[in-house]
């Protein structure tokens, strides 16, 4: 019984973790992102006309980072399923 009450968590505690978790998931939609924009502009750095020259490429936007606001809002998101019975 005492095991069982050291694994449970309150309620800070688990919004803790579900921040944590927000945060994770946001941080992998922008690399995500960022890398399928990038990647191409990457690939094309180095290639060059039939005379020897590099023609230059304008580096794309790329996608913001997550917010706070961002995060909360997975967050909040998570917590749903989570008190879903």
């Amino acid at each position: 019984m005492n095991e069982e009450k050291g694994n449970t968590m309150n309620g800070y505690q688990i919004r803790l973790e579900l921040l944590k978790m927000s945060k994770d998931l946001a941080d992998q939609e922008y690399m995500m992102a960022r890398e399928l924009i990038m990647a191409p502009y990457y690939s094309q750095l180095g290639d060059r006309k039939e005379d020897g020259t590099v023609e230059p490429i304008p580096v794309p936007a790329i996608p913001d980072f997550p917010t706070p606001d961002y995060i909360i809002s997975l967050a909040e998101k998570l917590n749903e399923f989570v008190i879903k019975k």
